[in-house]
């Protein structure tokens, strides 16, 4: 299917040009973003990021609050919230001749809450955001509940943790525009395209990708052919669409 797609894009008659590059990110949002940034932080060379709109209207993260914190149940997701916030006060990460965005970085915290029936996953979850470095999550009673939030309804509520540093909400344009500037500043090249068709190879169960092919969002009847040495998909709500 992929195949196909692209030989109907080329048999449309676009002008198509092609380009090698070590790493292609397609999709140039937060994450995209943060992952060509970091390639080039640890000294990988000749980066593109493939972003079908730099204006990111209609980007998953750019509709959303921004939100972070460390309060999950699997050690990775801790972890990585952990390093995340880390990463927003670094201002160095961010610097580019001189200027340090302010990201906007609000740190109200989040509140979990549990009745007796889950108590023990709330206390399971607990101790794996401890175990995992996130050691600023308050476990709360009852009484400290109502307490600290007393315009809450406790009736049916048995305990909480509270995020009392490193979680809240920032500016989620600002964080992109700030990353994407600064892996520019690196050598990251963004190609303002979307990935239209491509062509595998290898046999079922184990396939390689041959190349992508994108058009141009400001001119669609050109595209160019990407080889990369290896692609990777974060392309958000996109990404199954992508695959296909």
């Amino acid at each position: 299917a992929v195949n196909m797609l692209a030989s109907r894009v080329l048999r449309r008659g676009m002008a198509t040009s092609t380009k090698k590059v070590d790493y292609l990110v397609i999709g140039g949002g937060p994450v995209g973003s943060s992952i060509a940034y970091h390639l080039a932080l640890n000294g990988a060379k000749n980066i593109a990021v493939l972003e079908q709109d730099l204006s990111y209207r209609t980007a998953s993260a750019m509709l959303s609050a921004g939100g972070i914190r460390q309060q999950f149940s699997v050690p990775e997701n801790v972890k990585m919230q952990v390093y995340g916030a880390d990463f927003l006060r670094n201002k160095e990460a961010f610097t580019v001749d001189g200027e340090v965005p302010d990201l906007q970085f609000h740190e109200n915290g989040y509140l979990f809450l549990t009745g007796e029936r889950s108590e023990h996953i709330l206390k399971e979850n607990y101790q794996t955001q401890q175990d995992s470095g996130a050691t600023w999550i308050k476990m709360m009673s009852k009484a400290e509940l109502e307490k600290n939030f007393p315009w809450l309804n406790t009736d049916d509520i048995t305990m909480g943790t509270f995020g009392t540093k490193n979680e809240g909400y920032f500016d989620p344009w600002l964080f992109v525009s700030a990353v994407k500037k600064k892996a520019q500043a690196m050598g990251v090249e963004y190609i303002e395209a979307k990935a239209v068709g491509g062509s595998l190879t290898g046999a079922a169960g184990s396939y390689n990708i041959d190349h992508i092919t994108a058009a141009f969002t400001k001119n669609p009847s050109e595209t160019v052919s990407i080889q990369a040495g290896q692609y990777i998909n974060s392309a958000g709500a996109w990404s199954g669409r992508l695959v296909k």
